[in-house]
């Protein structure tokens, strides 16, 4: 029963600390890549770590719902610069 609740731990702390990676950590990660692929240290172990965390598919999806979230805060907020404008055109 022990191991069981060890595994389920372990799995719950896996979870947690993808869900922590914020869009900016992502987007190093995905820089740093690319800079080792670009200069011809694709193969290093760094290379493969880093490609392993930027293709996981939770990862991939808690980044996407992030930006999406952002996307839509952006759409419904007022722009208030154009409402300013208006009603100080106005007096």
């Amino acid at each position: 029963m022990s191991e069981n609740a060890a595994k389920f731990e372990a799995a719950k702390l896996e979870r947690c600390k993808k869900a922590k990676v914020t869009i900016p950590e992502f987007r190093a990660l995905l820089a740093r890549w690319e800079e080792l692929l670009s200069s011809g240290c694709g193969d290093s172990a760094e290379a493969r770590d880093l490609q392993a965390r930027c293709s996981d598919p939770e990862l991939l999806d808690n980044v996407k719902r992030r930006l999406s979230r952002l996307e839509k805060k952006k759409r419904s907020r007022p722009m208030m610069c154009t409402y300013s404008k208006l009603f100080t055109s106005a007096i």
